[in-house]
């Protein structure tokens, strides 16, 4: 799927396709990285429950067969998207908390790819009801609706009769899950403010539900200032939602993650482990001094910036999820820039989704090196092996999708078998080189 914003912040217009497993946003500072990223949250965050399908369930249980050809869905697919794409440009300001009149203009535009109706063809989903099951299948070009009841149905002529109402309602919200997961199922963003939130979320959670029962008192005795609980609400939703799970860590834990043994090589880029103390916060221990664990406000920069990613490859990641992280290379060295690229690509293999916006030169590098080792010659593979590269590390080029944000929109960067080219920082690092070799020639 495409997702295009225009009017939005610095970006006039961009577009990206949502269906590469890898998403690099690269370019210049205040190009519109972030602005792209926290709208794209929005697609996720935004409840979507398109009321242009409802007269296609209308049809289906209608039908003697409760079924309907999936050429229906291909006529008002447009207009779901074009549903979809209002909703989000209506709630895009929450996802900065910003009053809504600042992105008066914005707009965003969902289009289908190639693949998105397809993929839909090959699912099924059940969805529980207090009288049984609904199930809603994609088979032989036709979308069905079957319901496995709980209850006596002996005699009942049309057991969709009496419960039709909440059917509808139900199959509508289930068919929109597809068409989001198209995209993707469930989106973490991890954003440049995560060594904050580890810190300080407690105080900023305490701060908030102060603020509101400080409002409440003063409202039952008739002196309560809206100013105030305006200012209540003025987390954006990556940070309130970083800050709501940062204060339910003990809960999130209890849920062991396939993706745990990564959690494991980041601790190892560590040198420590990541534990939760009794009272679910962050702890982290050193190799060397298992038995000292230390609070993560008195951690390296790096344990503050890597700490949620190691929870969430523990206890959150689920495959088909997308992980949204914002420079990924915050506060590390550039070896462990390329260690923790490797780790996210292996992630990316085994069916996460990633979007990370970096003005690393060592990770965009570290990524080309995935695409050229993936070469199947027999010197790659001598590289490979002298070099410590694993199969489960290589990229596919196709999986991959650089965007370059620079004069107000963002351009796809083509991606082929020899990898791919920023040319921003490329001439950057020219200029740097050429600065270097003048300064070495006037000393010699």
């Amino acid at each position: 799927m495409f997702f295009r914003v225009e009017n939005l912040g610095p970006l006039h217009e961009a577009e990206v396709d949502l269906s590469k497993r890898l998403i690099l946003l690269t370019g210049p500072n205040n190009t519109g990285k972030t602005y792209l990223a926290c709208s794209v949250y929005g697609l996720y965050r935004t409840p979507s429950a398109p009321k242009t399908l409802r007269p296609v369930f209308e049809e289906i249980l209608t039908s003697p067969t409760q079924s309907i050809g999936i050429e229906r869905i291909h006529e008002v697919w447009p207009s779901i998207l074009d549903e979809a794409g209002r909703r989000i440009a209506d709630q895009v300001h929450r996802c900065f908390g910003v009053s809504k009149a600042f992105f008066s203009d914005v707009s965003v535009t969902l289009r289908p790819g190639s693949k998105e109706l397809q993929s839909f063809m090959t699912q099924s989903h059940s969805q529980l009801l207090p009288q049984g099951v609904l199930r809603m299948r994609a088979a032989e070009r036709h979308i069905a609706l079957q319901l496995e009841s709980h209850t006596d149905m002996d005699g009942q002529t049309d057991p969709f009769s009496d419960w039709r109402n909440s059917i509808l309602d139900l199959a509508n919200d289930v068919f929109s899950e597809f068409v989001m997961s198209s995209c993707f199922r469930r989106c973490t963003l991890l954003p440049a403010e995560r060594t904050d939130v580890e810190v300080f979320a407690k105080e900023l959670w305490n701060t908030r539900n102060a603020s509101v029962i400080n409002f409440k008192d003063a409202e039952l005795d008739g002196t309560a200032d809206f100013a105030e609980l305006r200012q209540v609400g003025r987390y954006s939703w990556p940070i309130e939602d970083s800050v709501t799970t940062a204060n339910n860590l003990s809960a999130l834990a209890k849920r062991q993650s396939k993706f745990a043994d990564l959690a494991t090589e980041l601790e190892a880029l560590l040198g420590g482990t990541v534990q939760l103390s009794d009272d679910g916060e962050f702890r982290f221990s050193f190799k060397e001094r298992p038995e000292t664990p230390i609070g993560v406000h008195l951690s390296s920069s790096v344990v503050k910036s890597l700490v949620s990613l190691v929870f969430f490859f523990r206890h959150r990641a689920r495959n088909g999820d997308v992980l949204m992280i914002d420079e990924p290379e915050s506060n590390l060295h550039p070896d462990n820039q390329r260690r923790v690229t490797r780790i996210l690509a292996k992630a990316v293999n085994r069916g996460l989704r990633v979007i990370m916006s970096t003005h690393s030169d060592y990770v965009l590098r570290e990524i080309n090196n995935l695409i050229l080792l993936g070469h199947d010659t027999d010197a790659i593979k001598l590289i490979r092996e002298k070099h410590g590269y694993s199969t489960t590390e290589l990229l596919a080029p196709e999986k991959v999708g650089p965007y370059l944000f620079r004069n107000g929109g963002c351009e796809s960067i083509p991606v082929t078998d020899d990898g791919f080219e920023v040319k921003t920082i490329e001439d950057e690092i020219n200029r740097l080189n050429e600065i270097s070799q003048d300064i070495y020639a006037a000393l010699s």
